[in-house]
């Protein structure tokens, strides 16, 4: 793992920088459940902390940087392992400036003999020391020219090249260790498994919008099982959330025998329950979907409004077709049907006739023909009772009644 420190500016000479390179021996290694790290600058002020759980594998490179450029600044790094209990088992301290125009290296190694040999830790007034060979000495830094490949801790034989072993890579100088971020490939804890959900800490994290988590490496829908067209949740993940979301058209989107088409779910109107299933304000034979299911004939459509009727399966204006002239199946010999309205009154609607010739077949229902004494008033059928209008279509209180007018005018078939 590399990590980079240092506040920088911007120069054009030589670089300045010391890698701080913190090792353990194989003992100590098999020990470590928890690895501490702290970075001092020239102040004394922290300015890095590293926490790892699990043993030091590879070594840990702090690069160091001095801020401003300013070579005659100090840093101060102290670490700490500790076993599965928490005991500390070995710590160590290094201490060190830098030199203008040159890149160098230290090892910081804690040592299978310095195990348990805790030393003065630094401070005004007293030496700042650490272990070496299983004796307190000076933490003083004694710096190296850069070395490649990187120098480590004496005595760690093959275990450098073990399976558990890799090498640090040196590809991104700048990583300094945060919370990984699952929702990018970045390495943001500098673990080298960078990567949309490839570092081992995201798992059943979220890695995206819409409720994507992180499962077995990958990036998947947390909702196991696919879209349910019937809910307005979003369970494929896909942020198109909602009742017939796109990919659910003729699926069944409720219980009741709707299915969607497009983004919308259509339920068809049962036309016997009394509900509205289908959603469009009119229930049954009030719904003109209802019209060709032949339990609504000679009857009003509400739907369509006054002039409407279901007959014969098929939704007709009364007022004007000539073969359900005011009602279903009075049919106009002439071909001419004739109908009007009074807003709050009656519909009423008569077939026009070409003679005066009393209740001849020009006429429906034994109606006659006749003018009346408006002279602009075409020939027309005229009733004289209920029976001649048809007075049991459209059923109870709707049923077609024959209107006789005073003062001359037309006696017409209407409905209230």
């Amino acid at each position: 793992m590399v990590v980079v420190l240092g506040l920088l500016a911007c120069s054009s000479g030589p670089r300045t920088a010391v890698y701080v390179v913190v090792d353990a021996q194989r003992e100590v290694r098999e020990r470590i459940d928890r690895f501490e790290l702290v970075l001092y600058d020239t102040e004394g002020d922290v300015t890095l902390e590293v926490e790892r759980d699990g043993r030091l594998v590879d070594p840990f490179r702090l690069e160091l940087t001095p801020a401003g450029n300013d070579a005659s600044r100090t840093w101060r790094v102290e670490v700490s392992a500790r076993d599965s209990s928490g005991a500390r088992i070995a710590e160590g301290r290094l201490r060190g400036g830098y030199v203008e125009g040159e890149v160098l290296d230290v090892v910081l190694c804690l040592e299978d003999t310095c195990r348990g040999e805790f030393c003065q830790s630094c401070g005004e007034g007293f030496e700042c020391t650490t272990c070496k060979s299983g004796a307190c000495v000076s933490a003083e830094a004694v710096l190296q020219p850069l070395r490649n490949p990187q120098p480590s801790c004496p005595g760690l034989g093959d275990m450098d090249a073990g399976a558990d072993a890799s090498p640090v890579a040196d590809t991104d100088p700048t990583c300094v260790p945060v919370a990984e971020n699952c929702m990018t490939a970045a390495d943001e804890d500098c673990e080298g498994d960078g990567g949309a959900c490839e570092d081992s800490g995201c798992a059943e994290q979220p890695c995206g919008a819409n409720g994507l988590v992180c499962r077995g490496g990958s990036c998947v829908c947390s909702i196991v099982g696919g879209e349910n067209c019937t809910t307005a949740a979003d369970e494929d993940c896909d942020g198109e959330g909602g009742v017939c979301e796109n990919g659910c058209n003729g699926q069944p989107c409720n219980g009741i025998g709707g299915s969607c088409v497009g983004t919308a779910c259509v339920t068809p109107e049962n036309c016997a329950v009394g509900g509205d299933e289908d959603g469009d304000g009119f229930a049954d034979c009030d719904d003109a979907d209802c019209c060709g299911s032949g339990a609504c004939q000679s009857r009003r459509i509400a739907q369509l409004g006054a002039p409407f009727w279901c007959c014969g399966n098929t939704a007709v204006n009364i007022r004007t077709d000539a073969n359900h002239c005011g009602g279903c199946g009075i049919r106009c010999a002439s071909g001419q049907c004739f109908g009007d309205s009074r807003p709050g009154q009656f519909e009423f609607a008569h077939c026009n006739c070409t003679s005066e010739t009393g209740s001849g077949s020009a006429c429906p229902s034994g109606q006659s023909c006749a003018r009346r004494t408006d002279p602009l008033t075409a020939l027309r059928c005229q009733c004289m009772d209920d029976s001649e209008c048809g007075s049991s279509e459209g059923g109870g209180a709707s049923g077609r009644r024959c209107l006789q007018t005073a003062g001359g005018g037309h006696n017409y078939c209407g409905y209230y």
